[in-house]
């Protein structure tokens, strides 16, 4: 029977997502977040670890030479040494796309979070100020309509895409930057100094490579709208 090491187990669900699935496919452990230096121990002779973020580097592979496959909960996959794996013949596979819809809609919780005030407006209504308000029409923090803003997305695969869908769909402007020559209805794609220079509001969608590391920093956050 195949032997499955289940990590990262608390930062996938807490009892409110099932993973009974992946208990039929073997004899499987589950472990919450361990530190790296727990990692061989619990890995040991298993076949295949599945995790989110443990960091699975050559030496861990080592010390773990029964290791066949490396499963992630997540899409990204830096956390993960591929160059060994791909040399000790360990296949690694990423969830690509789960996570599309949930991204796109939290890009716009905080973008009508920051839009409307709307926790701002809560908290006030809730201490009983808009009961005491002279006018009906209570304007004590800022309302801004996000169409006809700029929204700059860096990153234009499955979730920068579907983050341009909705953002049309609020009548904002949308420019983009993408690592590939590309077309889109609606989209206009600039250079990232652009992006950073026409932006109301910036959105980024991209794996993190040595060109994406600490693409915002004080020269890109300079060229940036004071709002």
């Amino acid at each position: 029977m195949i032997k499955i090491v289940v990590l990262d187990t608390n930062t996938v669900t807490n009892g409110d997502v099932s993973l009974e699935k992946i208990t039929k496919l073997g004899d499987v452990s589950f472990f919450d977040m361990m530190p790296y230096d727990k990692l061989a121990d619990i890995i040991g002779d298993a076949d295949a670890v599945i995790c989110n973020k443990a960091n699975i580097d050559r030496n861990l592979m080592d010390k773990c030479p029964n290791l066949k496959y490396i499963g992630l909960f997540a899409t990204g996959y830096n956390n993960i040494d591929t160059i060994a794996a791909k040399e000790k013949g360990i296949a690694v596979c990423n969830v690509p796309g789960y996570s599309t819809d949930s991204v796109a809609q939290t890009v716009f919780a905080f973008i009508l979070h920051f839009a409307t005030s709307v926790d701002m407006y809560n908290n006030s209504v809730q201490n009983g100020d808009w009961v005491i308000s002279k006018t009906f029409s209570y304007f004590s923090f800022p309302l801004t309509e996000i169409a006809g803003k700029t929204l700059g997305i860096y990153g234009f695969g499955t979730i920068g895409k579907k983050v341009a869908t909705i953002a049309k769909a609020f009548d904002m402007n949308v420019i983009a930057v993408s690592h590939k020559p590309q077309q889109y209805d609606g989209v206009t794609f600039v250079s990232k100094e652009e992006l950073f220079k026409q932006s109301d509001y910036l959105s980024i969608h991209c794996p993190l490579t040595p060109e994406t590391k600490c693409i915002v920093n004080e020269q890109t956050l300079k060229l940036m709208k004071k709002s």
